[in-house]
């Protein structure tokens, strides 16, 4: 499955983490092994956000022609 989800909610009321975490259920129920996130480098909240949950920053890059 391929998909893509945004979402702008202030952060600090676990919102997110409840989020990500139903989703990594979900999808190891489904039998995916493997996720994948972009965002952009500079956006330092977010990768502190799934930094701190676990999830890994590979240098991969991903560009449009």
């Amino acid at each position: 499955a391929n998909g893509d989800i945004r979402a702008k909610i202030d952060g600090g009321h676990g919102i997110g983490s409840a989020l990500l975490v139903a989703l990594e259920d979900w999808a190891r129920a489904k039998g995916v092994r493997r996720f994948e996130l972009r965002l952009d480098r500079d956006n330092a909240v977010a990768r502190s956000f799934y930094q701190h949950r676990g999830w890994l920053e590979t240098h991969m890059e991903w560009m449009r022609k």
